[in-house]
């Protein structure tokens, strides 16, 4: 449901915009960098506009600036932390995995790719707290963002430095991610329970032995299991889920612990 593109290049690639239109149409939300090279020509993807595109900033005694190498234009949506380092040990870099000759390690690095997860980071808290909608999740950064800059929306900041608490702060109540029991032989449901944080179900006085269990995020709200939903069955294993396939589950007297994986519905 969320793609983290630390990543550019200058040419517009077809092929590449054809994925990303995909991605966009399965509900998928794309972060983007909006690139290093420090001028007005913000690099693909982060151009596309199905994407969010993200500038990095660094902190010069107390202020806020954006970064000299960031690229900017009027495709940027917000900022982030991506550092500004005057030598190799700088501490206004972002603490990083890197790579050198000796090994993977952890090191300062700066860049709007360092920037990006950030933003990317934020979007999974905000799916996870119930904001599912690409539109509403680039809505909610863009309003709730700490306005840098000139007034309002700025080539320089976009809409300004992404701000997680008072994002978090903006959601309604959350959907619910609820397990449903479906009687195999009819495929109406006879039970549903909510979904824990952390992954646990429970059901009480099943009067079925035989069921298919499933669990199901109504992601668009229209009351129907379809593209972008999140779907998974016990014995689901990879692909586009398809209710059809879940295998009906014994059930015995007391406890009975079924774990299953989900997935997006993905559609054309």
């Amino acid at each position: 449901k969320i793609i983290n593109m630390s990543l550019g290049g200058a040419v517009d690639s077809p092929d590449v915009h054809d994925a990303v239109k995909y991605a966009a149409r399965n509900g998928v939300v794309m972060v983007a960098a909006s690139g290093n090279n420090g001028d007005g020509n913000i690099l693909y993807p982060a151009r596309y506009p199905e994407t969010i595109a993200v500038g990095a900033i660094w902190e010069d005694e107390g202020t806020i600036k954006i970064s000299p190498y960031s690229c900017y234009g009027s495709e940027l949506d917000v900022v982030a932390p991506g550092g500004y380092m005057r030598s190799g040990t700088d501490p206004n870099g972002i603490y990083s995995t890197g790579w050198t000759p000796s090994g993977n390690t952890y090191m300062y690095m700066q860049g709007t790719s360092m920037a990006t997860p950030h933003v990317t980071g934020l979007v999974a808290l905000l799916m996870g707290a119930g904001l599912t909608d690409p539109d509403d999740i680039r809505n909610v950064l863009h309003n709730t963002a700490i306005d840098l800059g000139s007034p309002g929306r700025d080539d320089d900041y976009g809409w300004g430095l992404v701000d997680a608490e008072a994002a978090l702060d903006s959601i309604a109540s959350p959907q619910e991610f609820k397990v449903f029991l479906r009687n195999p032989s009819t495929g109406t449901n006879i039970a549903s329970t909510s979904l824990s944080d952390s992954g646990a179900y429970h059901f009480s006085d099943v009067s079925n032995s035989q069921v298919k269990i499933f669990a199901w995020r109504d992601m668009d709200e229209n009351g129907a299991i379809d593209t972008g939903d999140l779907l998974g069955y016990f014995n689901y294993s990879g692909g586009t889920p398809d209710l059809d396939d879940a295998q009906t589950v014994t059930l015995s007297g007391g406890d009975n612990w079924i774990d299953f994986e989900f997935a997006p519905i993905v559609g054309d």
